[in-house]
């Protein structure tokens, strides 16, 4: 009944809590919006490393974009030793496609169910420039249009419009009937904030 009236398939915790403004029926503790500017500069130093985006190119490598504009490569083979779960998704594209970074940027995940935390990724992996095929790669898994990030947020174009004019959303590129965006902004918890 709870999933019912918040129009809601399948169970979703961190939906559950938006939808409730951060408030839980368990306890007395609550979430409350801090801005990002508003936060000390202790946090900000420990968060520059954090993963902004990630996307899964050839050969068992992905990419991992870090909010300090760092890019690094890692090659999954080289996490088996840390994430000996992650042999089950090499050479899978399918899988290895469901990679996404999680709230925060702390870290991977592929299929829900194998994470790579972002130290293991710092430490496995290399800085490298990028290429136009490598920004082919990106484009391809990481950028959604107008319609994808209406089914991505369950909502229509008009609330779509009011996340960018209330400068929550940060198109790519506007245009007339489409807007571009990183799939990553949508789909990952600086969103919420």
């Amino acid at each position: 009944m709870i999933l019912k009236n918040a129009k809601m398939t399948k169970y979703n915790e961190g939906r559950l809590l938006a939808l409730s403004k951060g408030r839980s029926s368990q306890d007395s503790c609550y979430l409350r919006e801090v801005k990002t500017n508003d936060l000390p500069e202790w946090v900000m130093a420990r968060q520059s490393d954090n993963l902004f985006e990630a996307f899964p190119i050839i050969d068992n490598r992905i990419i991992c974009l870090l909010k300090n504009d760092t890019v690094l490569e890692v090659d999954l083979k080289e996490c088996l030793e840390e994430v000996p779960k992650l042999y089950t998704v090499l050479s899978n594209e399918r899988l290895l496609s469901t990679l996404k970074v999680d709230a925060g940027g702390y870290g991977v995940s592929i299929n829900e169910s194998i994470y790579i935390e972002k130290r293991v990724l710092l430490n496995k992996g290399i800085i490298i420039p990028i290429y136009a095929q490598v920004f082919k790669d990106f484009a391809k898994h990481c950028v959604v249009n107008t319609a994808e990030a209406c089914s991505i947020l369950e909502c229509t174009r008009q609330n779509l419009s009011h996340l960018i004019k209330t400068d929550v959303l940060h198109p790519l590129k506007e245009g007339w009937r489409e807007n571009v965006f990183l799939k990553g902004e949508i789909t990952g918890g600086d969103m919420l904030q």
